[in-house]
């Protein structure tokens, strides 16, 4: 059983997940997770590792910092690290005033310095440090390296750093530069699970160091590809297990529904839901004392939980809603907080039930008095959009940014007539670790790629474009100039793209140099400065009409 919700003090309100056995549990574990980019490949590990200690009868809280995650705030707020290791105290007090006993700690890569410090205020019963971060002035030498990756990107501060979607402040960065881990001086029983090829470390006496082979596969690749290190789950687990202290008087630990803040002059009221039968996880956001008749809904892009890319879901988000959009944050199944559907496997980009996630989530909010719904997605995202309208009335346009022309080609045969983009022939579908051969394909003559399509062995790229139209429905789709989705329609279906453009069942719209994930965050406000133009002129009747 999961519970989702918010803790903290009213300034700084914090996101949490908690995962109970089904049995009074035993022990509780706060799990500190990393930060940025990391936090998105390292969600599944953290996941399957909190479902195996629920079945050990552990209780586990899973928590965003401030200004991270599902959290309040933003990282450009002052006194980042101080606040991230205020919200691991609080999570770590609020667990040991309810059992009456200190919990464990886990923390990930950074989080093991966020632990370092928490543990210096508040008591632990031990702790476990998985792939930790050792010197934080190294560990921002690679945030720089990371971010000279993606080339010049105007920031605020000569000295912010941008990587993997996420600005760090400079005085964040300064702040990391002076924290080193003493993995010598740890006060309380810990294991350290490292990587095999890390260097031999000097630990103080209690401490169990594991090596681990894979934790690259887990950390150093993008997070679509990456692997869970299952030895380190059950590592992790056994030491758990025999380290916890037994609780006599296993308290309730509750957490707020909702969470409040202030944009624009505006209250947000952001909840924390699951949705119909599936328990699709969804944040709702909207301004406070308002009941907004259209609704944004915001899909995964890949396997990233619903903060999207770089958080931009969120930050697109708070200004939907203060525009007067009531705004949903969804995770379909198998991704980020939604549990995978029988049968199916965790983090499938293109999740089989999309179509009848998006569907459960559109009735809930139609019997709220939500009388449309706009999917909005990137990449894959962007494509499962188009799988809930063909079973949506109430989904009559759609947001789609970077989408791209590759189609799921792993579906069970009794899935594949409720996908909107199409089938591919699974021999000549283009999987993921293969996108650099497309832009090889784009120059195969487009009445190739049309003999392909009726022959029913590679499918246009605009044939959910197509389907919509015929439902009346009408697309914003935004893409960079360089984007392969575009290059694909254009390429492969250039005058059907050209029709549905001329037909205004497509607007679409260019932002030059604009990468595929938004994570040159620049772009960012000109693309969100697109959707919320294009939403707003579609939807101004139900935005005068918006009621308390």
């Amino acid at each position: 059983m999961t519970q989702f919700g918010y803790f903290g003090p009213p300034d700084r309100r914090c996101f949490a997940a908690i995962d109970s056995p089904s049995a009074p549990h035993r022990a509780t574990v706060v799990v500190l997770p990393p930060i940025g980019y990391e936090q998105v490949a390292g969600h599944l590990a953290i996941r399957r590792l909190t479902r195996r200690l629920a079945a050990g009868g552990i209780r586990s809280v899973r928590i965003d910092y401030h200004g991270t995650g599902n959290s309040m705030g933003d990282m450009h707020d002052p006194d980042r690290f101080e606040a991230w290791t205020a919200s691991a105290v609080d999570a770590i007090e609020r667990a040991t005033a309810a059992d009456g006993e200190p919990p464990i700690v886990v923390a990930l890569r950074l989080g093991c310095l966020v632990a370092e410090q928490a543990a210096r205020v508040a008591d632990i019963a031990g702790m476990v440090l998985w792939d930790p971060i050792l010197d934080g002035r190294r560990h921002v030498r690679t945030l720089k390296l990371l971010g000279q990756g993606l080339g010049p990107i105007p920031l605020p501060h000569p000295d912010d750093v941008a990587a993997g979607g996420i600005v760090y402040p400079g005085a964040l960065l300064r702040r990391l530069a002076t924290l080193r881990l003493s993995t010598d001086r740890l006060h309380v029983p810990a294991l350290i699970v490292s990587r095999v090829e890390s260097p031999e470390l000097v630990t103080a006496a209690g401490t169990s160091v594991v090596r681990i082979a894979g934790m690259a596969d887990l950390f150093d690749v993008d997070a679509e590809i990456a692997t869970v290190p299952e030895q380190a789950v059950q590592e992790i687990a056994t030491w758990i297990g025999g380290a916890a202290p037994t609780v006599t008087h296993p308290g309730p630990l509750d957490l707020d529904e909702e969470a409040s803040e202030s944009v624009d002059g505006a209250t947000l009221i952001h909840r924390a839901r699951t949705v119909g039968s599936a328990d699709v996880f969804a944040i709702d956001t909207r301004v406070h004392a308002t009941m907004p008749c259209v609704a944004v809904l915001a899909l995964n892009n890949g396997v990233a939980p619903s903060i999207g890319p770089g958080r931009s879901w969120l930050e697109f988000g708070r200004a939907l809603a203060v525009t007067g959009f009531r705004v949903v944050r969804c995770d379909l199944s198998g991704l980020g907080n939604t549990p995978a559907r029988p049968g199916c496997t965790e983090n499938q980009t293109f999740p089989y039930h999309a179509g009848e996630d998006i569907a459960q989530v559109v009735a809930t909010l139609a019997a709220e008095g939500v009388t449309e719904v706009v999917p909005m997605g990137l990449c894959s995202g962007a494509l499962t959009s188009f799988d809930g309208a063909l079973r949506c009335p109430q989904i009559r346009t759609i947001v789609s940014i970077n989408g791209r022309p590759d189609h799921p080609f792993t579906d069970p045969r009794s899935v594949r007539r409720h996908r909107a983009g199409g089938q591919t022939n699974r021999l000549l579908a283009i999987p993921l670790r293969k996108t650099p051969l497309i832009p090889t394909f784009n120059r195969i003559p487009e009445f190739i790629w049309s003999v392909l399509d009726a022959v029913r062995l590679v499918a246009r790229p605009t044939v959910a474009y197509e389907r919509f139209e015929r439902l009346g429905g009408r697309v914003l789709a935004v893409f960079g100039d360089e984007e392969l989705g575009l290059l694909g329609l254009r390429h492969r279906a250039g005058r059907r793209l050209a029709g549905l453009v001329e037909r205004g069942a497509v607007d679409l719209r260019i932002v030059d140099d604009l990468d595929h994930s938004m994570f040159r965050v620049h772009h960012r406000p000109e693309v969100l400065d697109i959707v919320q133009g294009y939403l707003r002129d579609r939807f101004a009747a139900a935005l005068r009409n918006t009621t308390a």
